[in-house]
């Protein structure tokens, strides 16, 4: 399932102002989107101190996150290619005389045009930086769901199964508390054929990003089909009491998994 679609939604419909200081600060909290800007310009962008001596009262001041965010993209500005020649451009022009003006009247508006063409080239790699940083925050999520889930049924799996269910109840141990449903909410009124799909994608995906991808998955699928078959549950964690509405859940798990390995085992 592609989500950048989503992603694209988010970010045009952000100002280009709230777009960098999103951007900026996003940098600032993640060496990863430090780096990306510093190899797009050359320059780090979350360097800067957002302190200042304010002139009249001599006293050190913390600017706001606008304040901060204008001055950085100026300070990017100055320090790029287009900043110093438009910056040299312009002096050039200041010493020039009355009868040259037509003249650094060009030369200023070749500088504009520069700089136009430099804010078009920033707009294009914020918007690459914050769909990075979209995706980067969506991977982390379904990678901690992922472990999450596999967490859970390792600790069902450890009850032992020589305790009555009566023991088991006693200690408030039911099979409908502890078993870990695979939708991202982790609830079984959530279940649908659809989620549980996006479930295991999404979270087979994320666990080992550097392993072959469809062999992992199929290998994955493999696995949750005889975790999830309805017998095994049955049989495996019965003393734990498992009512219509559970069982109902489990089988809705299994036909999915079962859809999803047989046609992938067909594809390959």
């Amino acid at each position: 399932m592609d989500d950048s679609s989503a992603y694209d939604d988010s970010i045009h419909n952000l100002p280009p102002e709230a777009a960098f200081r999103e951007s900026l600060f996003d940098a600032l909290g993640d060496d990863e989107g430090a780096a990306f800007w510093e190899g797009v310009y050359g320059q780090p962008i979350h360097t800067y101190t957002n302190t200042y001596i304010d002139k009249e009262t001599g006293n050190l001041e913390r600017m706001t996150d606008e304040e901060y965010t204008r001055f950085v993209r100026r300070k990017m500005w100055e320090k790029s290619y287009e900043g110093i020649e438009a910056l040299r451009e312009e002096r050039r022009r200041q010493q020039k005389e009355e009868a040259e003006w037509e003249k650094a009247q060009r030369e200023g508006e070749k500088a504009q045009s520069k700089r136009a063409s430099f804010d078009c080239v920033f707009d294009l790699e914020l918007e690459r930086s914050l769909r990075r940083g979209e995706e980067r925050k969506d991977r982390n999520r379904w990678k901690a769901l992922w472990e999450t889930y596999q967490l859970r049924w390792e600790k069902l799996r450890k009850f032992p199964e020589k305790e009555t269910h009566e023991q088991k109840a006693s200690e408030n141990v039911f099979l409908r508390n502890e078993i870990a449903w695979p939708v991202e909410s982790g609830k079984r009124s959530d279940l649908s054929p659809e989620k549980i799909e996006e479930f295991f994608l999404k979270g087979n995906r994320n666990a080992n990003p550097e392993a072959d991808y469809e062999t992992a998955l199929v290998s994955m699928l493999k696995a949750e089909r005889v975790k999830w078959h309805p017998d095994k549950i049955q049989q495996r964690y019965g003393s734990l009491g498992i009512d219509e509405k559970v069982m109902k859940g489990v089988t809705t798990v299994f036909q999915v998994v079962d859809r999803m390995w047989t046609e992938k085992r067909k594809s390959k």
